[in-house]
């Protein structure tokens, strides 16, 4: 049989897009991007947490970055809540992936505590509060003890999280 292109079942029911005269260019997607991230701290300061700088200067410092992204190809970026130390700082960040949502970036928002809160936390306060604004669509699951991350992966798919795992070590005797 013919491999080419029209001999396939699916590019006869193809939809034909005429770019005649235009520049048509792939556009990429960056899975691990920071676009909210702490200033970075002064000689002798040790206050270097997003918590110092407003929610705007945020928004202005992230879109230069989005922009910048964009400028080379970049259309969708899974940006993290990596920076943020506390719920309160998640929260902020997830604020700002928001507002800057197709501006120009498609942006997959990542519920990732830096520190990560207990189970009761986590299933309780951060994964609700993610899904009820809109704010995070993935939450990033991390952690050596199996049962703990299953207990929160069932939490997350139930709120209707995707998931993205995250290990630095390897996971303990009871998940092999």
């Amino acid at each position: 049989p013919s491999r080419r292109v029209e001999n396939l079942q699916q590019a006869r029911s193809a939809r034909e897009v005429d770019a005649m005269c235009r520049l048509v260019m792939p556009a990429f997607v960056d899975p691990d991007a920071i676009l909210v991230s702490a200033p970075a701290a002064k000689c002798g300061d040790s206050d270097s947490s997003l918590s110092v700088i407003s929610r705007r200067r945020l928004e202005e410092h992230a879109s230069i970055a989005a922009a910048s992204w964009a400028r080379l190809g970049v259309l969708t970026v899974g940006a993290h809540s990596g920076d943020a130390v506390d719920f309160r700082e998640t929260v902020k960040t997830l604020q700002v992936h928001h507002g800057l949502q197709n501006k120009p970036l498609r942006i997959r928002s990542i519920l990732a505590p830096r520190k990560q809160p207990g189970i009761q936390e986590m299933t309780e306060r951060w994964m609700p509060a993610g899904r009820k604004h809109k704010l995070a669509s993935i939450l990033e699951l991390c952690g050596t003890c199996a049962s703990d991350v299953r207990t929160v992966a069932v939490a997350g798919a139930a709120a209707g999280y995707s998931f993205r795992f995250r290990s630095d070590a390897a996971l303990d005797n009871e998940s092999q």
